[in-house]
């Protein structure tokens, strides 16, 4: 069983595993471009992803507000993809939460899996609960669950968070600026990307749970004042994310 009172907000950016995709589809020995016009402008199966980042928001529940005890990012500049996701099933393994994001069954969770698998991983810790079935409330997709799993629902993150009030992502800062970043193996600054990502995954499960009758209007209020305090105080980049809160 997970423990309600703590939660990991987490979020990956990967790249295509272009070998993965030239062995898999037998287009001969690896060649990236051969791989690249193979996938053409689809959007890649999620067997074909690599992660390269992995990042997660660690907060707790201390019976009035919640409590943010971490912010941070694995990444490929640091670590292999392998003790990436080892590291992430290790923390999921010791506190035992709910796990949220945006997307994440239809992405993030498969495409770790699938990644694990390929890379002949134990991952007891994402295993040993249900985060991975489609009926149970151990991982909360808020992409599938606001859009209540109607494709005519669904908006984007940065467009959610804007519509809810909330700082959305900045001009210079989206989705399809990772590429040159990725192939500038700029990974420190994908690493703060796929950061403020789960502040603001964070910030609209706060805004749902306020929602659901499980924080009071103070206590909603506490809980951003306290991922703001822990923003100012360990993660000054991402202070465009805190003024809402003041």
């Amino acid at each position: 069983m997970y423990n309600k009172q703590q939660v990991i907000v987490f979020d990956i950016e990967s790249q295509i595993d272009t070998p993965a995709v030239c062995h898999a589809l037998r287009l001969g020995p690896h060649n990236e471009q051969a791989a690249y016009d193979h996938i053409g402008e689809e959007f890649p199966k999620l067997p074909f992803h690599k992660i390269i980042s992995i990042g997660r928001l660690e907060a707790f529940f201390d019976g009035n507000a919640w409590r943010v005890k971490d912010i941070v990012c694995d990444h490929a500049g640091d670590m292999p993809e392998a003790e990436m996701l080892s590291h992430f099933n290790e923390r999921v393994a010791l506190l035992t939460p709910k796990l949220c994001g945006f997307g994440i069954k239809n992405y993030d969770l498969p495409v770790i899996r699938y990644r694990a698998m390929m890379l002949g991983l134990m991952m007891k810790g994402l295993s040993a609960r249900k985060y991975f079935a489609r009926y149970f409330d151990e991982a909360e997709d808020l992409c599938d669950i606001l859009a209540n799993y109607d494709a005519r629902g669904k908006v984007t993150l940065d467009v959610l968070t804007r519509l809810l009030g909330l700082p959305g992502k900045p001009d210079d800062v989206d989705g399809s600026k990772l590429l040159p970043l990725i192939k500038a193996r700029e990974f420190e600054k994908i690493a703060a990307y796929c950061e403020q990502d789960v502040v603001l995954e964070y910030l609209v499960w706060l805004r749902y749970q306020l929602y659901l009758g499980n924080l009071s209007l103070k206590n909603h209020q506490e809980s951003l004042n306290g991922l703001d305090s822990y923003i100012l105080s360990y993660k000054p980049y991402l202070s465009h994310l805190t003024s809402f809160g003041s």
